[in-house]
């Protein structure tokens, strides 16, 4: 009950503002004048929660541009990319929920030029999602986490050397027909183990309905920070390809086939990677066998590359094969490739390959081809 002092103050001008606050305080178990909302203990919360939100936050921005020269083409073709690396992770009390993660990028293509840095006034701009992710951890360590969004197909040696604006590449467009798709998935670790299975909708950045287009994949791998790795993995479904339906159906006996080839490549995969890590230096392998509309693949990679104690300069040498039985024979194509990638600074980095394709799928002349890329990341 309020006192009789307490009620003669209520009565006037100042007691009607105060009135709330002494309710609060009365009928509010354990509640104190310390414990009063102001405004300053409000802008404190609200700076405190703006702190966290950063803390947990990562923004980068990604600025490259990436020249290329081939012997049977004439000039440097550059392309350049300028996009956004947000990472935000989600939190609770009882820990991680968690993570967002979105990479979005405008790239520029240019005419070809007599010099590497050489723009053309009016490049061909276009944006496209490189990740755009969810991946919540709020289940518990004993139970997988649930990803949903674009993000890389858990397939091969991509999941684990990240190719994306690199010059450095693997064999998994060849297998998959894509890097990243949109879907979902199953991810987490067990003892011993790293796993992820996902369902996607087999079109890539793209978001196609033609055919009918699925894709399910799956990868079990032993940890890499153990120096010595191997993985397995598999992929099925119908990815949506028209380039891919296209030199599927080149190979046909029976020409008036490719009317009825369509944007659906029927892929199948099953692959085995490996890694073996000895001082600075690292061999790489990944082979895969499988079935691309019935016409039976077989791709390889081997590598072996070098990198400093301080991780600031990377050499590789990479052997790349793909091999497609067609309807008249079997095909390969064959690339040497000898690369680099310099960190003069944490934000900046210089990457250039070399390659030298051996054998070709159309049986022409080898050509050789040359990568040059400058790269910032705040």
């Amino acid at each position: 009950m309020l006192a009789r002092s307490q009620i003669g103050l209520l009565s006037g001008l100042w007691g009607r503002r105060l009135l709330p606050v002494f309710v609060a305080i009365s009928v509010v178990p354990g509640l104190t004048h310390a414990q009063v909302l102001t405004r300053d203990s409000l802008a404190a919360s609200t700076q405190g929660t703006l702190s966290s939100w950063i803390e947990h936050t990562r923004f980068t921005l990604d600025v490259s541009h990436r020249a290329s020269s081939e012997t049977d083409a004439d000039g440097w073709r550059g392309k350049t990319m300028v996009g956004v690396d947000l990472q935000h992770v989600f939190s609770s009390s009882r820990g991680d929920i968690g993570t967002l993660v979105f990479q979005g990028f405008f790239t520029g293509t240019h005419e070809p030029g007599a010099f590497p840095v050489a723009l053309d006034p009016g490049p061909d701009w276009d944006f496209a999602f490189r990740s755009v992710w969810f991946n919540f951890t709020g289940l518990g360590r004993k139970l997988p986490s649930v990803k949903i969004g674009h993000f890389e197909v858990p397939f091969g040696l991509e999941h684990t050397i990240d190719s994306n604006g690199w010059v450095r590449q693997t064999i998994k467009p060849r297998n998959v027909g894509f890097v990243g798709d949109w879907g979902v998935s199953l991810n987490g670790v067990v003892p011993g183990f790293e796993y992820e299975a996902s369902l996607t909708r087999g079109t890539g950045k793209d978001w196609a309905n033609d055919g009918g287009p699925f894709l399910v994949g799956a990868r079990l791998a032993t940890p890499r920070w153990r120096g010595n790795w191997v993985g397995v993995s598999i992929i099925h479904g119908r990815v949506w390809s028209p380039a891919g339906a296209a030199h599927w159906a080149a190979g046909l006996a029976d020409a008036t086939a490719s009317d009825k080839a369509g944007p659906i490549v029927e892929r199948a995969r099953v692959g085995l990677e490996s890694g073996l890590r000895w001082h600075r230096f690292e061999a790489l392998g990944e082979l895969s066998l499988g079935s691309d509309s019935g016409q039976r693949t077989l791709n390889g990679l081997l590598e072996l590359d070098w990198e400093t104690y301080t991780q600031r300069a990377l050499i590789y040498v990479q052997w790349r094969h793909y091999g497609q039985r067609y309807a008249r024979s079997w095909v390969s194509d064959d690339t040497l490739v000898l690369g680099t990638r310099l960190w003069p600074s944490p934000s900046f980095a210089v990457s250039a390959a070399a390659s030298l394709g051996l054998t070709r799928f159309t049986g022409g002349a080898d050509g050789a081809r040359l990568v040059l890329q400058l790269r910032y990341r705040t």
